[in-house]
């Protein structure tokens, strides 16, 4: 590692949905892998956004208890869906930028897998 890599690294993670789109848009002729990557971080931010419903949607699902049992026991649920999130959705992110996956599935496939998820515990525990 050089500190140009370190410093261009860091700059690629600081980029906002904006900014990626117009490098997209104005460097036609980015390498497949350069464009790939940011693709994926693109649709990843976009796509992130609706972490807070799926959270909301989790936190809801493990507070209708029909019986009494220990709260804490719901929080560690959601926090084990919540770490399970992050790990899923960091491998989706990898695998697109290596090229094993569609940009806008690595980008948002955690998400969309969670938000099924929380539905289905909203729907099981009506």
């Amino acid at each position: 590692e050089t500190p140009d890599n370190i410093i261009n690294a860091k700059m690629k993670e600081m980029l906002c949905i904006q900014d990626l789109r117009r490098i997209l848009d104005v460097n036609v002729r980015l390498p497949r892998d350069t464009r790939q990557e940011y693709l994926t971080m693109a649709w990843n931010r976009t796509i992130t956004s609706l972490m807070p419903l799926v959270a909301a949607l989790v936190g809801v699902a493990f507070s209708l208890v029909g019986q009494r049992r220990n709260p804490a026991v719901g929080f560690a649920w959601a926090m084990a869906v919540m770490v399970g999130y992050y790990m899923v959705d960091q491998a989706l992110v990898l695998a697109g930028n290596a090229n094993l996956l569609p940009p806008v599935l690595a980008g948002g496939g955690a998400t969309a897998i969670f938000l099924a998820l929380a539905i289905g515990f909203m729907w099981r525990r009506q």
